[in-house]
């Protein structure tokens, strides 16, 4: 796997991580759709445009992984 690619791979598994993490402390059902939903309310707070772009990515990782 090329450098980039496994900096994007590791990168999403983080944020998605992240996301799963705060399901599982608030005690809400850790399913596709709330981490998704997770990753909106984070995009949507981010300040940093690359910070942005990456959820982005983690994002569309999971819908293709499951379309």
């Amino acid at each position: 796997m090329p450098k980039k690619e496994q900096a994007y791979s590791s990168e999403i598994c983080a944020l998605i991580g992240r996301a799963v993490a705060e399901l599982l402390e608030s005690g809400e059902p850790v399913g596709r759709h709330n981490i998704l939903i997770r990753l909106q309310i984070h995009s949507a707070q981010a300040t940093d445009e690359n910070m942005k772009a990456a959820i982005q990515r983690a994002f569309r990782s999971i819908l293709d992984r499951f379309h």
